[in-house]
């Protein structure tokens, strides 16, 4: 099997070391280029462009191509105006909440939208020894508003919880790992997500969360204000694209002291690694990428 990356610009460094990964998995050969050359002519079974409005017709040879996902948050020009009719190409949206959004906006062109998660790293997120558990809970918040954050951290505080603050932006991932490893649970007051990286790793550690969950992307806040309004403040959304009931509960501001109530006796109960060794690892997402290619 041959793979072709084209990057040509931003890639998350979680996507790129998990893509490669599911190759190796798949013993998929890999050729990564930046620029435009001969290679885009040569006969692939896959290429994925991460970012950038490349003309499938520059692959003549390609038997299957895949945009995305770093593209937009919200579709637009160029995106909306290319007209793409062509079975080799889909547009990769990684979670079915968000492809319902490009749908409601008008899609992405003519792109078939799929869902391709890329695998969380579970060799470097695993579970240590329960004996390192010293603090019932972390608490993890990103881009929020203020008043949110604040009931939750009052909410804590009325149970008595020891916990970490665990900030967007404001810590490193050895610093992150330490939190996991030594908390029994976490409660997780973040913004929308369209795969959820932290969240997910979080769970690869076996520690299950009270995740306060959002309705819509409106309540996304940064700088003190809402980042999206109107139309697209009103889009239905989900911090938890990836989850069942073995990860934890689902809460809303009035259910939170209940639901960390019931973590704080019960976290035990939960087992979060298995669901992301079933759903996330390579394994399973190379599989969703495997099934994707032609036969």
């Amino acid at each position: 099997m041959r793979i072709l990356l084209v990057t040509l610009g931003y890639i998350h460094k979680k996507n790129l070391n998990g893509f490669r990964a599911m190759c190796a998995h798949m013993g998929a050969s890999l050729t990564e280029t930046s620029s435009v050359g001969k290679d885009w002519y040569d006969e692939w079974d896959l290429v994925w462009i991460p970012i950038g409005p490349v003309s499938p017709t520059a692959f003549p040879k390609a038997k299957r191509l895949i945009f995305g996902p770093h593209n937009f948050v919200f579709p637009e020009p160029p995106w909306t105006q290319v007209r793409i009719e062509d079975p080799r190409v889909s547009y990769n949206c990684l979670s079915e909440w968000n492809k319902k959004v490009y749908q409601t906006l008008g899609g992405v062109s003519d792109f078939e939208l799929v869902c391709l998660p890329y695998p969380v790293d579970t060799t470097t997120f695993a579970p240590k020894s329960i004996d390192a558990k010293t603090h019932d809970c972390f608490l993890y918040t990103k881009l929020r508003s203020t008043d949110d954050i604040l009931y939750a951290m009052k909410t804590l505080g009325q149970l008595g919880l020891s916990y970490k603050v665990i900030r967007y932006g404001s810590y490193t991932e050895p610093e992150y790992k330490d939190t996991l490893e030594t908390c029994r649970f976490g409660v997780w007051v973040g913004r929308h997500e369209s795969q959820g990286f932290a969240l997910q790793e979080a769970l690869s550690c076996d520690v299950p969360l009270v995740v306060w969950d959002v309705d819509s992307m409106g309540e996304e806040w940064d700088a003190g204000a809402a980042v999206y309004s109107g139309d697209k403040g009103a889009l239905k959304a989900t911090a938890v694209p990836y989850w069942d009931a073995r990860c934890g509960v689902i809460v809303q501001r009035g259910s939170l002291k209940e639901g960390a109530r019931f973590m704080r006796n019960n976290w035990s109960i939960y087992r979060p690694r298995e669901f992301v060794m079933e759903n996330l690892s390579v394994g399973a997402c190379a599989d969703r990428w495997h099934k994707e290619l032609p036969r």
